[in-house]
């Protein structure tokens, strides 16, 4: 299963978010309708909120351990930044 991921500008966000969705999303074949079986697909919008938080969590624990990366201005770079860098956030 695929996703196209769209910010409200429009962009098209990471890879990773993509794998967030993914995880939030079951499919179970629940019945046979006389021509296939029927697979059901749900996506859970309090478990893609539950995963985008804990990996929020995960780069502000990165942030305050390692620092700025080298590749960011440290004078004008706060831990948001750097989150939303790594989820392919631009912001405009």
């Amino acid at each position: 299963m695929s996703y196209e991921m769209i910010d409200k500008q429009g962009n098209k966000m990471n890879d990773r978010i993509k794998e967030l969705a993914e995880q939030a999303t079951t499919k179970h074949t629940s019945y046979f309708d006389g021509r296939g079986n029927v697979t059901e697909t749900y996506f859970d919008t309090e478990k893609f909120a539950e995963l985008i938080a804990r990996e929020c969590g995960y780069y502000a624990d990165v942030f305050e351990a390692v620092g700025c990366p080298v590749d960011m201005d440290p004078t004008e770079t706060k831990p948001s930044d750097y989150i939303k860098k790594q989820l392919g956030i631009d912001d405009e």
